[in-house]
C-alpha cells in the first residue's frame, strides 16, 4: 500500500511497476462527488491510448474502457461508494433531492448566495475551522435565523450530528471531517427576478443608479450564473450588488475610487451579505489590468477614460458583453467617436427618461428625473441566440 493522491504520482506508479496486474486505488466516498477519482480518470485519458471504440472526451469520467500507456494494458473499472450527502441526509431522515450541493473545502464558492435562494443546502467545510468560518459568514452576512445541522466524522465509531444555528458554532473547536447541512426557510421568499428598491441600499452623498434605469441596464446586460462582470464606477454598489445576486456561481468586482464610495461598498456588500462580490479600489482601466476576465462589464462612470477602458475590456475578452450608462452629451459625444474607431457587430443605444410622483399637498405630481442613454455593445451574436 502507498498513500499517494497526485494523478502524476499515482501515473508513475503505475508505469514504475508493471508487475503489478490489479491495481486498486481507493478514494473515500462517491467517486463522482468531489473526489480526487475525476482528475485521475481525466489524466488516464490524457496520458493513455484507447484501444477500443470511439474516442471520449478526457472529461467523460468513467467511460475510458481499455487503455495502453507505455505498452501496459489497463481496463478501468469504477466502484462508487456512498456519498456523504447521501448518508448525512439519511441519518437526518430528510429528503435530499432538492438540496443544492456545494464545496467550499479549499474552494472560493458563494456560500452565501446559494442560502440565499435555496432552502436546503449541503456543504463541505472540511474540519471544525471551516464550520467556525462558515459560521461567521452566515452570521455577518444576514443569515443568523438559518438552522445548521453539522455532521463530525460521519460514518465512524466517533460520529457526532450537531444542530443549532450559526451563533451556536461561532466557537467550534472540534478537530474532525465536518459536513452541515443549512436549512433557511425564509429562501422562498426571494425574489427571482433583480429589482431592488433605492432604499433597500447604505446611501450617502454618492452618484447611484436609480433603480428604474438599474432595471433595465440589469436587462441588458444579459447575465449568466457564471458571469465575470466588472462594475466599474462602482458608487454605492447598487448594480454590484444585483449583478452578484443573478450571477450567483460566477464574480462581481466592484472598481471605484472614492473614498467614500469605497465605504458605502463594503456597508452595502455587507448588509446584503454578499460573498461573490470584489471591491476594488482604483482608478479604470489601469485597476482593472490584474482583474480575471470579464464575460460582462457595466460601466457607470469612466472618468474620462471611456475609450482606454473599452479597448482594456476588448483585449481581455473579445466578446465581453458591455452596457454603459451615460447622463451628459459629452459622454455621449466621446462614444459616438469610439463607436466610429470600432466596428462592433451589437451596438445598441437606448434613451430613458422616468418621472416618478411625488406628493404636493393634496396633489401628486410627476417629477421627471434626467434623461439616461444606456447603450449595449458586443461582438458576437445578440442575445438570444446562441453565444460565441
Amino acid at each position: 500500500m502507498v498513500a499517494i493522491y497526485k494523478p502524476k504520482d499515482i501515473l508513475s506508479f503505475f508505469k514504475e511497476h508493471p508487475q503489478y496486474r490489479h491495481i486498486l486505488v481507493a478514494f473515500s466516498g462517491d467517486i463522482g462527488f468531489y473526489s480526487g477519482a475525476k482528475k485521475l480518470l481525466e489524466a488516464l485519458a490524457h496520458t493513455g491510448k484507447r484501444l477500443e471504440g470511439k474516442a471520449q472526451n478526457p472529461k467523460d469520467v468513467g467511460r475510458q474502457g481499455d487503455m495502453e500507456i507505455d505498452g501496459q494494458r489497463l481496463k478501468i473499472n469504477t466502484i462508487c461508494g456512498i456519498s456523504s450527502v447521501v448518508y448525512f441526509a439519511s441519518k437526518l431522515k430528510m429528503p435530499w433531492q432538492d438540496m443544492k450541493l456545494i464545496s467550499i473545502h479549499g474552494r472560493n464558492q458563494n456560500i452565501l448566495g446559494a442560502v440565499r435562494t435555496h432552502e436546503k443546502v449541503f456543504a463541505l467545510p472540511g474540519d471544525g475551522k471551516g464550520i467556525q468560518d462558515l459560521a461567521k459568514s452566515l452570521e455577518t452576512g444576514g443569515f443568523g435565523h438559518v438552522k445548521l445541522y453539522v455532521g463530525c466524522q460521519l460514518g465512524y465509531p466517533e460520529e457526532v450530528i450537531l444542530e443549532g444555528s450559526p451563533k451556536d458554532f461561532l466557537e467550534f473547536g472540534r478537530k474532525c471531517l465536518c459536513a452541515v447541512i443549512i436549512i433557511n426557510e425564509k429562501a422562498g421568499c426571494q425574489p427571482v427576478t433583480h429589482g431592488l428598491s433605492d432604499s433597500a441600499f447604505v446611501r450617502g452623498k454618492v452618484p447611484m443608479t436609480k433603480e428604474e434605469v438599474r432595471s433595465i441596464s440589469i436587462s441588458r446586460l444579459a447575465l449568466t450564473k457564471h458571469a465575470v462582470v466588472y462594475d466599474i464606477g462602482a458608487g454605492t454598489g447598487s448594480v454590484s450588488m444585483e449583478c452578484a445576486m443573478q450571477a450567483e456561481e460566477g464574480m462581481v468586482y466592484a472598481i471605484e475610487k472614492k473614498e467614500e464610495a469605497l465605504a458605502l461598498l463594503a456597508k452595502n456588500k455587507e448588509a446584503f451579505g454578499i460573498s461573490n462580490l470584489e471591491i476594488v479600489s482604483g482608478e479604470a482601466p489601469k485597476a482593472l489590468l490584474h482583474l480575471p476576465v470579464p464575460s460582462h462589464a457595466f460601466l457607470g462612470g469612466s472618468g474620462g477614460n471611456l475609450k482606454e477602458i473599452i479597448q482594456l475590456l476588448l483585449e481581455k475578452n473579445p466578446s465581453v458583453r458591455i452596457v454603459i450608462n451615460a447622463v451628459s452629451l459629452e459622454t455621449m459625444a466621446e462614444l459616438m467617436e469610439v463607436l466610429k474607431e470600432m466596428d462592433f457587430q451589437t451596438a445598441d443605444i437606448v434613451q430613458v427618461t422616468v418621472g416618478k410622483a411625488k406628493e404636493l399637498g393634496s396633489y401628486h405630481l410627476m417629477m421627471g428625473q434626467n434623461p439616461v442613454y444606456i447603450i449595449t455593445l458586443q461582438n458576437g451574436r445578440a442575445f438570444g441566440e446562441e453565444w460565441i
